[in-house]
């Protein structure tokens, strides 16, 4: 088990449920009550949860390294990108779908962006 790995995602982790926490109470108030219109606002907001989805999969993905670095080998990398690509479009439906309805359809094109990449990836498992 590689301790230094195991650290840092749980500080990355830690540091995800931080950041939504404190973006939530102190920068999302402030967006909502912005003149920019509803698709820069939507921006924004799911922008700020990319990251902190960011943070949290990192996190995840280097305690799952941390632990079977030796079982996953040369995968892990993949597996990491896939994982972030993935949690990537989860961020995008839900802050778009429950927080900015209007503009979900706009969303799509980096959605379908993020499944592509997901696809090539599982491709080049089989590859």
């Amino acid at each position: 088990m590689n301790a230094f790995y195991l650290l840092a995602g749980f500080v990355a982790v830690a540091t995800a449920f931080t950041h939504a926490a404190w973006g939530e109470r102190v920068i999302v108030p402030e967006l909502k009550k912005s003149k920019m219109n509803e698709l820069a606002r939507a921006g924004f907001h799911i922008a700020w949860h990319q990251v902190t989805a960011l943070l949290f999969a990192g996190g995840i993905a280097l305690i799952l390294v941390s632990m079977f670095a030796g079982v996953i080998g040369d995968m892990a990398a993949v597996l990491l990108v896939a994982f972030i690509l993935f949690n990537n479009i989860i961020v995008f439906l839900t802050v778009s779908r429950l927080k900015y309805p209007k503009v979900t359809s706009r969303t799509l094109p980096p959605i379908t962006n993020s499944i592509v990449m997901i696809l090539l990836i599982i491709g080049g498992w089989f590859y």
